[in-house]
């Protein structure tokens, strides 16, 4: 089972505006499908562009900082979400983007109770904790640096390959992606059933419209058997008849024949 991928197609000779407008709102929430090296790091420098300038929010009074950190964070998720696809060119889980992220919210987390229960090693525990969760974003950005490979693999095809078609394809662990992560397979196969259903609705409405306006065959009218009273008249009648014509013949025979 396959579907069609719009960024596929159009990453191989992509206009800037419909590489952003791909990534920040037809694909912001598709953790599938492949993304090519080029693109990807057209939108990655983009989005730090983006980010910079969200800075001027803040001389908004009242909501510019919320103004911001709302933009950031969808940033943010649209460049994670790019970085899941740039990984699938590689033919990596796209999972390992929520490391950097867990090691943060482990620095906040443990940041208290490390100085409450331990703050002798509480500097360089989360020390370390930081440094774990900057290698890992680096590591992920030298992944996204390689080359991605080359023909199809289990994500998609390959995004330079301009003589095959684009699709992205399905596998077991899209499946099971929650729908708070954006699972674009539970959507589709909603969207499916709801239109099978639809035209199995009018399917059986123009069933019975068809049957309402059809025009029914009378059925011949059976013939009833006659009455005893109208067999006992017909019998009476054949009677009178046959001794009518016995008296006539017998005239006849009697009259003597003309000179």
């Amino acid at each position: 089972m396959s579907s069609a991928s719009p960024l596929s197609t159009a990453s191989r000779t992509v206009p800037y505006l419909t590489l952003l407008r791909i990534c920040l709102k037809d694909k912001s929430f598709h953790f599938y499908g492949r993304l090519s090296r080029r693109d990807f790091w057209l939108f990655y420098a983009s989005t730090l562009l983006f980010v910079a300038v969200s800075v001027l929010f803040l001389w908004v009074p009242v909501v510019g900082s919320l103004i911001m950190a709302l933009l950031v964070i969808y940033l943010v998720w649209c460049q994670s979400s790019a970085m899941v696809r740039r990984l699938h060119d590689r033919n990596y889980s796209g999972k390992w983007v929520l490391l950097p992220f867990v090691l943060l919210v482990l620095y906040f987390v443990a940041r208290m109770p490390l100085y409450t229960l331990h703050p002798e090693q509480a500097t360089w525990a989360l020390t370390a904790i930081a440094i774990l969760g900057a290698g890992s974003y680096l590591l992920l950005l030298v992944l996204c640096a390689l080359a991605g490979q080359a023909g199809n693999n289990r994500f998609g095809t390959d995004p330079l390959d301009s003589a095959t078609p684009a699709q992205d394809f399905i596998n077991p662990e899209h499946l099971e992606m929650p729908v708070y992560l954006g699972d674009p397979w539970r959507k589709f196969k909603d969207k499916q059933a709801r239109t099978q259903a639809r035209a199995q609705d009018q399917a059986q409405a123009q069933a019975q419209s068809a049957a309402q306006h059809q025009v029914p065959v009378s059925a011949p009218a059976a013939t009833l058997p006659p009455s005893p009273e109208a067999r006992t008249a017909t019998a009476v009648a054949d009677a009178t008849a046959d001794t009518t014509a016995a008296d006539a013949a017998s005239t006849s025979k009697e009259q003597p024949p003309q000179p």
